[in-house]
């Protein structure tokens, strides 16, 4: 993440009073514990909350795509990238002295930003192709490419 962006979450944290730069192991895993809390908070807030008003609202609407794309879940699975953006922004403030760890829990937030950015691709493109298919669309431009192997 932008090093402008982290700076500035740790220079908010400092005038409330909270020192993001541990000096000991114990506060180190209190400070990543928080850091899972605050993540895990705020996937709450997007799953639980945004999310159900969104997906309601499209239910509602009279466009058949909203409910297609509420059956694939695509939202849903989006919704997994706020977790790994929060901890991507946090845990570098706080493994500022272990440059090996933050290293490694940096590539991990990355396959999981990869994993859920294609998860929600695949999500998407399935709702586009059953919007292609309702809209007739995929009658004179096929979406997927069926691999016929014994023809």
């Amino acid at each position: 993440m932008s090093k402008e962006v982290r700076v500035d979450i740790a220079h908010i944290l400092s005038e409330i009073g909270v020192n993001i730069e541990p000096h000991d192991n114990i506060s180190t895993v209190f400070f990543l514990v928080l850091c899972v809390g605050v993540a895990f908070f705020t996937y709450v807030i997007v799953r639980w909350g945004l999310l159900k008003i969104v997906n309601a609202t499209l239910r509602r609407s009279k466009a058949s795509w909203g409910s297609v794309i509420v059956k694939h879940a695509v939202f849903e699975k989006l919704s997994l990238i706020i977790p790994a953006v929060v901890l991507n922004l946090l845990i570098p403030l706080v493994l500022d002295q272990h440059i090996i760890l933050s290293g490694l829990i940096d590539r991990l937030l990355s396959l999981w930003l990869i994993y859920a950015l294609i998860r929600s691709s695949y999500a998407f493109l399935d709702a586009s192709n059953d919007i292609a298919d309702i809209k007739l669309m995929s009658r004179d431009l096929p979406i997927k490419v069926s691999f016929n192997y014994l023809s």
